[in-house]
């Protein structure tokens, strides 16, 4: 939150000197319009899926609370940033929408000494605590993809460049990744587009608890996944949905010592013993994926009624 303030005072401060920044041009190519989640209004949250309105509403959250620091520039110098700027909130939340759809966070040093760019993930944390938060008008220019061809990499003084991370035929655009492709609600909800192509995507399980024994197991949007090309599921989503049934009493009724077994394979490596319970228990596995199918289905009928 305090890399992003202070990414957003900077823009203000460049924004407020008009054609005397150096920075004039690349502001006046910026975007005024977004359509991602900090720009959306609770009728919007009312017309997505619940996973992205969690998604986008936690977008807006964090806006809020920057919005709420900008009583802090009241000690800047006025000459930094002057009371007509300092009291534009639609001003302040296109800067803050700039630095969240923009700005990139410098990873570790690589081994050949140069650090490279990261962009921040929701799902990972809102911030690289070990990173700089930059914006650089050359990542601009480029696109994402889940193929990436590029990497932005900062050399021993601060310089940025762009280089390839395999070959590219001429007139192959330049592109790098945003974020996970498998997670197309987290860059619709940062972003404000789609990542259509990519052939895995989150299966939006969304359990009322995540447990410790459950990330254990793989518990996470980039990796409980279905293929939306042949219907399959990735081995997380069968174990999450195993361990959610064996903790249900009127199902197994064993007061959790199957589930606390499965757990326990799991963690050991036990493949025979964890492959064992999924025979056991496989009805039931898959009458709960089926449930969880309709359940996202019936919540798409509605929306497009809404549509």
């Amino acid at each position: 939150m305090w890399k992003q303030f202070f990414l957003v005072l900077k823009l203000l401060m460049e924004y407020q000197k008009g054609t005397d920044s150096p920075w004039f041009p690349y502001l006046a190519s910026l975007p005024r319009y977004f359509s991602n989640g900090p720009s959306m209004t609770p009728f919007c949250y009312n017309c997505i899926p619940s996973y992205l309105t969690e998604l986008c509403q936690k977008e807006r959250a964090t806006m809020n609370q920057l919005l709420m620091l900008k009583s802090l520039s009241a000690n800047l110098p006025h000459e930094w940033l002057g009371d007509e700027t300092r009291g534009n909130a639609d001003l302040w939340k296109w800067a803050y929408q700039i630095v969240l759809t923009r700005a990139v966070t410098s990873s570790s040093p690589s081994t050949d000494g140069d650090e490279r760019d990261v962009d921040v993930d929701v799902d990972d944390g809102d911030e690289n605590e070990h990173g700089d938060l930059r914006l650089l008008p050359l990542a601009d220019m480029i696109n994402h993809s889940h193929e990436p061809n590029v990497e932005i990499l900062h050399d021993e003084y601060g310089n940025a460049y762009v280089q390839a991370i395999r070959d590219i035929p001429a007139n192959t655009p330049l592109c790098r990744s945003y974020g996970n492709p498998a997670n197309p609600s987290y860059l619709l909800a940062r972003y404000g587009f789609l990542e259509e192509d990519h052939p895995w995507s989150f299966c939006k399980l969304l359990p009322g608890h995540v447990t410790e024994e459950m990330v254990d197991l793989g518990y996470h949007p980039h990796r409980l996944l279905f293929d939306k090309t042949t219907g399959d599921v990735s081995e997380e989503v069968w174990d999450v949905l195993l361990y959610l049934v064996l903790g249900d009493e009127d199902t197994c009724g064993d007061g959790g010592a199957t589930q606390r077994q499965f757990h326990r394979a799991h963690v050991e490596g036990n493949h025979e013993v964890k492959a064992q319970i999924h025979r056991e228990w496989y009805v039931h596995t898959l009458a709960t994926l089926a449930e969880h199918v309709e359940e996202v289905l019936r919540e798409l009928e509605v929306l497009e009624e809404k549509g």
